[in-house]
């Protein structure tokens, strides 16, 4: 299998802060494996623009506390801690912060949510997160 660099076209190309990545499975996975499994993931059927590869350089802030600082800061910490979002939102970014990529897939249904897990786990995907409207839901052995 010919492997293509990561195309930055299909990955966040500039600084940004971490959000809510809804309707997405996110894995964190080697980097060396980041070319490997997004075209995998293409080939499996997900266009690229459905699949995100962030690494710690693409973060604005990665290093600092999730909302800044200040009454920004509180506020996000306030809405975030109502659910997991917090938890799970401080787990993706202490994965960047140690060196990982992570990779999203938006899914449509349970079908491509199983389908997306298998071939993420086979490329060294783990602390996988599906992220729904209402729900986050771990969906491999932690």
């Amino acid at each position: 299998m010919k492997l293509l660099p990561i195309e930055r076209t299909h990955t966040i190309s500039s600084q940004r802060q971490l959000t809510y990545p809804l309707h997405k499975i996110v894995a964190a996975m080697p980097r060396s494996n980041a070319g490997e499994v997004t075209v995998a993931l293409h080939q499996a059927g997900f266009r690229r623009d459905r699949i995100d590869v962030i690494v710690a350089e693409d973060v604005l802030e990665l290093g600092k506390p999730i909302g800044g600082s200040g009454f920004h800061r509180v506020w996000t910490w306030l809405l975030l801690s109502l659910g997991d979002d917090l938890d799970e939102l401080e787990r993706v970014r202490r994965e960047l912060v140690r060196g990982y990529a992570l990779i999203q897939v938006r899914i449509h249904g349970s079908g491509e949510l199983n389908h997306a897990r298998t071939i993420l786990g086979r490329y060294g995907g783990h602390d996988m997160v599906y992220f729904g409207r209402w729900t986050i839901t771990p969906i491999d052995d932690r």
